[in-house]
């Protein structure tokens, strides 16, 4: 036995979840906030604390009388201006990172951090970040204000991409992060993050929607109870296991096309539409008040630069290629709507259909070990 780091831990809980090696074979290490309630000791905003932070450490090598070193490009090696941060920190922010995972094609970081009283979130870490991220708890939980009191500004802080309410309907009480699909079994669900809730049984799947933003669905109702981790296999293939001990096979496949595909804006109540104006017509529609939007399809529409219609027009869009056509390399739709001076003003355009997926949870097994 080599013991490696101590750290000391003021109450029982918020001990976080787990260890990972990253591509570049450093460890990192996700420490929780100390425990209690609220992070009295504000602990997770304190540099030189090392709880409540996501560590990076290289246990390849030995020195400074430790059983590792610091990586060069940590972002706060050897600085000491304007504050003494301790060189181990990668990142700040967190209050109990509940599981945590590389995407093992483009190396990106998911981070699961469980939530206070309100909300649960999900950070994300682009493969491209050279650290020193700060993740807001306990200045904020999820996009929220939680205890400012010594806190910067909002610009300071980096927000979670995702988030979920505390209830059992459409959220949850403490999140458990997965995984990137990265498997071949269910090509469905390549590219998309998975991650649940162990008090209300919802499962997400979220991706980068190469906008800038990240699309999310959710699936209720799933035959599983009380998921505390996941797991992936040499061939990327996923799992979800219970603290009751049961292990599953997560896998997916594609939602039927609806029986009918016909998207509908009615009334809009527009007088002018720019080219930077965008209808997003997945989960949540940016759209003018009074629109009635009735479908959930594709990434978004963008309309046609200088198109314009009067108050009170409708707009409607056909979903193409319906039944698990591939999503195209951008996913964000670039054409036009044309005017139409028939008398029904119908405007029309068509798009691929976004994948919605449906989660599959294979009949469970339980791991039995030998002596």
């Amino acid at each position: 036995q080599l013991l490696i780091l101590a750290i000391d831990q003021p109450f029982h809980n918020h001990n976080a979840g787990d260890l990972e090696f990253g591509p570049n074979g450093y460890l990192y290490i996700p420490m929780g906030d100390g425990g209690s309630g609220g992070d009295p000791g504000n602990r997770s905003q304190n540099p030189q604390e090392l709880l409540g932070k996501l560590l990076r450490i290289d246990i390849n090598s030995t020195g400074g009388g430790k059983n590792y070193v610091i990586p060069p490009s940590n972002p706060f090696a050897g600085v000491e201006m304007p504050t003494d941060t301790l060189d181990e920190i990668w990142a700040f922010g967190l209050r109990n990172p509940w599981r945590f995972s590389f995407d093992r094609v483009t190396n990106d970081i998911w981070i699961a951090d469980v939530g206070q009283g309100d909300w649960e979130e999900v950070n994300f870490q682009p493969a491209s970040s050279t650290g020193g991220e700060n993740y807001g708890w306990r200045c904020y939980e999820g996009n929220h204000a939680h205890n400012t009191s010594g806190c910067g500004p909002m610009n300071a802080y980096d927000f979670p991409v995702f988030e979920y309410p505390h209830n059992s309907s459409t959220g949850g009480f403490s999140i458990t992060g997965g995984y990137v699909y990265r498997g071949t079994n269910s090509p469905d669900l390549n590219g998309w993050y998975v991650v649940a809730d162990y008090s209300s049984d919802n499962f997400w799947l979220l991706r980068p929607n190469g906008l800038g933003g990240f699309d999310a669905g959710i699936q209720t109702n799933v035959p599983v109870a009380d998921i505390s981790t996941f797991g992936e296999d040499e061939a990327g293939e996923l799992y979800a296991a219970s603290l009751g001990g049961a292990v599953y096979s997560v896998t997916a496949i594609a939602e039927p096309c609806p029986a009918d595909s016909t998207v509908t804006f009615n009334p809009l109540h527009l007088e002018t539409v720019s080219a930077s104006d965008e209808l997003t017509t997945l989960d949540t529609v940016n759209v003018p008040p009074n629109a009635t939007v009735t479908f959930r399809a594709g990434t978004g529409i963008t309309l046609a630069p200088g198109f314009s219609t009067r108050t009170g027009a409708n707009f409607s869009a056909i979903i193409e290629n319906c039944g698990g056509a591939a999503m195209p390399p951008t996913p964000n739709v670039d054409a036009a709507l044309k005017p139409d001076d028939t008398p029904a003003r119908m405007r029309e355009i068509r798009l691929p259909q976004h994948l919605l997926q449906h989660l599959i949870f294979g009949n469970p097994f339980i791991l039995k070990y030998s002596p």
